[in-house]
């Protein structure tokens, strides 16, 4: 297998990535996002890290979660 076909098909096996963005008030984006029909992951919700947050899938597949410090 040459190094493109490996590459396709580590992309393949390990296509899950997340990204967290830290914001001022998860409440307002989580209302502002869900007011114009955005799929939710991870509703909102108080996690024992001491955030509140909540996770989305983009339209490639990537988790992105959003969050304040509680």
């Amino acid at each position: 297998m040459n190094k493109t076909g490996l590459f396709k098909q580590y992309e393949k096996t390990f296509r899950l990535s997340l990204s967290f963005l830290f914001v001022e008030d998860a409440d307002a984006l989580y209302a502002e996002y869900a007011a114009q029909g955005v799929e939710f992951t991870r509703g909102l919700g108080n996690m024992p890290w001491h955030r509140r947050e909540f996770v989305v899938k983009d339209c490639d597949g990537r988790l992105l979660a959003f969050g304040a410090n509680l």
